[in-house]
């Protein structure tokens, strides 16, 4: 086989099980769950991962009715909870809880409804002016 065909499959492979690793469901990475703008170091620890999973499984629900969410915060480690003033025992600390926007200009308020017209697995809902914030049950 050719040299360069190898190396393209390769990099492929790489590429795509590189990213597997990371994605936690159909629509959402590790990174997208534990985006911050702190600049604090904010990776999902292996003990919430399931978590982290299942918070994604409700989100991928949410964002397929929507027509397309964007998290503007997921897991949270304590240093970022605190930096972004975060309460104390947040569902964000154990990658149970979830802030996000419409990504097709629908607001908060209506995106609130839609979600909560679905039967999901939730231990929280809040509407914000600017985003919808959930808590969902644990695994």
């Amino acid at each position: 086989m050719n040299p360069a065909i190898l190396i393209a499959v390769a990099s492929l492979l790489l590429l795509t099980f590189g990213r597997s690793r990371d994605r936690l469901s159909r629509h959402f990475t590790a990174a997208q769950l534990s985006v911050t703008n702190t600049g604090l170091p904010n990776e999902i620890p292996a003990m919430f991962r399931a978590n982290a999973a299942q918070l994604g499984s409700v989100l991928d629900t949410i964002y397929d009715a929507s027509g397309g969410i964007v998290v503007t915060s997921g897991y949270r480690s304590g240093p970022v909870n605190d930096a972004v003033g975060g309460v104390t025992g947040s569902e964000h600390l154990q990658a149970l809880g979830a802030d996000f926007k419409s990504s097709r200009g629908m607001d908060a308020a209506g995106l609130f409804q839609l979600v909560s017209d679905l039967d999901l697995p939730l231990a929280e809902l809040i509407s914000y002016p600017s985003h919808v914030h959930i808590a969902v049950v644990p695994p």
